[in-house]
């Protein structure tokens, strides 16, 4: 049901665009270049976020684990 409706609204914006001249129509083209860089330009740094806060977090548990081995190493030595 969702896709027959997306096609009708894709069809209502086509038709009156035949009617624009030229210069309308690149500034459109334009203008959703524009947004298209712009959300995939956010979506990279929404994606490079992610990958900073899961290295973040295995940083943590290496240091975790390096000074708890280190620990240990001390008792057992001493």
């Amino acid at each position: 049901m969702g896709a027959p409706l997306a096609t009708q609204v894709v069809e209502k914006k086509t038709t009156p665009a035949r009617t624009k001249s030229k210069a309308s129509i690149q500034k459109m083209l334009n203008e959703a270049e524009r947004a298209s860089k712009k959300e995939r330009e956010e979506k990279l740094k929404s994606q490079q976020q992610e990958e900073a806060e899961e290295m973040a977090l295995i940083m943590a548990k290496i240091d975790v684990t390096s000074k708890s081995a280190t620990s240990a190493f001390r008792r057992r030595k001493g």
